[in-house]
């Protein structure tokens, strides 16, 4: 892990699933990044237990609110779809969950 890298991991607090282990075995520059999972089921199952009710409870929020929605990963998370358009998307850290809406998505719920 580069200097700067270590510097805000270390303020921060906080590591990321890509970050892990870089400082521990010594690697030096940016660490190679964990593949994508396949699927949402897989990224959920990559969880811990907890995290993973909570994410099927935010699936099933998401897909019950737009059942048309295509579902998928992108950029390493679940991510999901309406005509096309992108969506929302959710993702699972080491101190939190975080749910990304989007400019769509603003739009199609705008009146609820």
């Amino acid at each position: 892990m580069g200097t700067s890298a270590r510097r805000a991991h270390h303020e921060n607090g906080r590591s990321h699933p890509a970050l892990a282990g870089a400082e521990r075995d010594g690697r030096v520059g940016l660490p190679q990044m964990r593949a994508a999972p396949p699927n949402v089921d897989a990224y959920i199952a990559m969880q811990t237990p907890e995290v993973a009710r909570l994410l099927s409870e935010l699936r099933q929020i998401i897909l019950s609110t737009a059942p048309e929605a295509s579902e998928g990963i992108s950029y390493g998370m679940p991510a999901y779809k309406l005509h096309g358009r992108p969506l929302a998307y959710f993702a699972a850290f080491a101190r939190h969950l975080g749910l990304y809406a989007t400019p769509s998505s603003h739009e199609a719920f705008a009146a609820e």
